[in-house]
Order: C-alpha cells, then sequence, then structure tokens
C-alpha cells in the first residue's frame, strides 16, 4: 500500500493493490414481485410447472412464500467459483498518538477479478479496521 501524508495533519491517504484467495460463498438467485394487497399479483405458474425446471444439482428451484410472489431458483455454493481474487483498495487513515500509536481506517475495495468464471460478478467492499503500532 502507498500512503501519503497530508502535511500538517495525521491524515494519511492510502492506495495500492490487494490479492485473496476465497475460502467460501454463497449465492441466490430470485425472483420477486412486489405484494400490494389492494392489487396483488403472483406469478403465472404453477408449482408442477415450477417443478419441471431444470434444478442446479440437487437444487430444485420452489415458491417462497403462499402469495406466489417470490420463487428461488437456486441457493447455495458459488457455482465455478473462482480461486483468485484481486481488488484495488483506496482509503483513509488518521493516526492518533500516544506511547502506541493506534490507526482507525476505512477502505474501499473494488474488486477487478470476477467471482465465477462463467458470469461478469465482481465483489466491492467497504472495510474498517484499526491499527496499533508501536516500536520494539
Amino acid at each position: 500500500m502507498y500512503k501519503f501524508n497530508i502535511p500538517g495533519t495525521l491524515l494519511g491517504i492510502t492506495a495500492g493493490p490487494q490479492f485473496g484467495f476465497p475460502i467460501g460463498g454463497n449465492q441466490e438467485q430470485r425472483y420477486q414481485l412486489v405484494f400490494d394487497p389492494l392489487k396483488p399479483v403472483q406469478f403465472p405458474i404453477s408449482i408442477d410447472s415450477l417443478e419441471k425446471l431444470p434444478a442446479v444439482g440437487d437444487y430444485k428451484p420452489h415458491f417462497l412464500d403462499e402469495t406466489r410472489t417470490s420463487i428461488v431458483l437456486y441457493e447455495g455454493n458459488i457455482i465455478d467459483q473462482s480461486s483468485f481474487r484481486a481488488g484495488l483498495k483506496l482509503g483513509l487513515q488518521y493516526e492518533i498518538l500516544c506511547r502506541m500509536v493506534l490507526v482507525p481506517s476505512a477502505y474501499y475495495n473494488m474488486g477487478l477479478t470476477k467471482i465465477n468464471t462463467k458470469d461478469n460478478w465482481r465483489v466491492n467492499a467497504l472495510q474498517f479496521g484499526a491499527d496499533l503500532r508501536f516500536a520494539l
């Protein structure tokens, strides 16, 4: 990470690459209608027709509610998950001086690589943390 301290302050701006290896993740694919009791609508598909949709592995699509306004097509592990993630991390740090240096920070982590090998999904994250720095 590159850090630039703003002159005359204890505030720093940081930027740099971040690399990682995802160890897990879940996904849910759902179609959902907004339920309005004054104008009720539902998916025009029967439970029998829904059960004929192709299954992903052993997961069968189903209605999530009795009003038939929500269909879950898949819920489970990310399909064809990538084994590597690269991102660009940008953030702010503020150094609080005492016997040790406490550095609270906030970062925006923008994903550069895709989550899985088939789709164009990327994960972006807000990260908050604090470092406690001291000399040995």
